[in-house]
């Protein structure tokens, strides 16, 4: 399996996201952190069973910290373990020529977060304005639309306008794939998961009209779900939700090692020291895989989606539910529910579009890059 090293390079950044769980503390990772993270690579691959991996640049926002990324992608690029570097970004500091060019010359992939017409009010500057108008102006609309996707987070908030923000990135901005995240935490409430099941009947409508007129444009709510129907049907569920404490760590800018940023900004279930060239193994540590394995979630054994749904996210599952203050994990309820409803409407696609030749291909193209 692929290791993950992401690197939270800052946790600094220029916008202030209402979703976001990191806590923008004024702490940046210093070359010589980086150094002592890649020195334990070797450490980590060994322990995690990976001969490879790929190098996912994380923040706040990780192009913050440029003097870094000038020096480390050297490193990783020269380094025949590593598959791919990728860097996280909300990309406004991509409005800097220089570093453009430096990104597109050092093949540095991007992971665009871009909400869209949402940017309006859940991604705004810290001068509380919109950050919209960054994005629909020069250069970086330019160098945005018409390019691949964008992660895009569905929240309480917004869930109402998940199609008409779908068909603007489709009709006016270019990009017809973008990745339609949910919100994993526990703040869904009744009223929103009535919204959602609605909107995410409209929202599969959509899609269905836009490839019955030839046009291919999905969500990544929708393509992801329909690849764990595909594999699950062909391997059962897989033994993870997420990399996090399987097969990747966050590498955090103070030098420690958690299983994920999410858990590395609250400070919770540290596995190592790159300064002091630790890795830990207690027994909570040692038995993580199993905890955090969607499979063996009592609560998931007679839900018809069993061999195929992999559960939320793996900190709010172990997060929500303590068991006298030991490792225990379990799958928030309200995140099930929209989960269901994301695979009912997911079905409902595959089986309107089973005909649909553009449909079958995107199907195929998608199969091929996850293998």
């Amino acid at each position: 399996m692929n290791f993950t090293f992401q690197l939270v390079l800052t946790e600094e950044c220029n916008l202030k996201c209402k979703y976001c769980y990191i806590d923008q503390k004024p702490r940046i990772m210093s070359i010589e952190t980086f150094d002592n993270h890649y020195n334990m690579l070797d450490q980590m691959l060994n322990k995690y069973n990976s001969t490879s991996f790929q190098a996912a640049l994380f923040g706040g926002e990780p192009l913050l910290n440029w003097k870094l990324i000038e020096h480390m992608v050297p490193i990783l690029k020269k380094d025949k373990r590593c598959n791919v570097i990728i860097a996280m970004t909300n990309g406004i500091p991509l409005k800097d020529p220089y570093k453009r060019d430096f990104i597109e010359k050092n093949g540095v992939a991007i992971s665009l977060s871009f909400d869209g017409l949402w940017n309006k009010e859940n991604r705004q500057l810290h001068n509380g304005k919109s950050s919209l108008e960054e994005y629909t102006t020069e250069p970086l609309k330019s160098y945005f639309s018409n390019k691949g996707g964008c992660k895009v987070m569905v929240a309480p908030n917004n869930v109402s306008t998940m199609t008409e923000n779908f068909k603007w990135f489709v009709e006016e901005y270019g990009i017809n794939k973008p990745d339609y995240s949910l919100v994993r935490d526990d703040i869904w409430e009744e009223n929103d998961i009535k919204n959602y099941d609605k909107e995410c009947k409209r929202l599969a409508d959509q899609v269905i009209e836009y490839y019955n007129k030839g046009v291919d444009a999905n969500v990544g709510l929708f393509q992801l779900y329909l690849l764990d129907l595909v594999f699950g049907k062909i391997y059962q569920k897989r033994p993870f939700g997420c990399f996090a404490g399987c097969h990747g760590g966050a590498f955090m800018p103070d030098g420690l090692i958690y299983p994920c940023a999410r858990f590395g900004s609250n400070k919770k279930l540290v596995l190592g020291d790159s300064n002091k060239k630790e890795i830990y193994d207690t027994v909570e540590l040692m038995n993580i895989q199993q905890i955090i394995n969607p499979s063996s979630y009592p609560e998931c054994n007679d839900c018809e989606l069993y061999n195929y749904c992999n559960a939320g996210c793996t900190y709010n599952q172990i997060n929500s539910h303590q068991k006298d203050n030991l490792l225990y994990s379990k799958p928030l309820d309200s995140i099930c529910r929209l989960l269901k409803i994301s695979y009912r409407e997911t079905m409902r696609i595959s089986h309107e579009l089973k005909y649909n030749k553009i449909f079958q291909e995107s199907v195929k193209n998608s199969i091929r890059n996850v293998g």
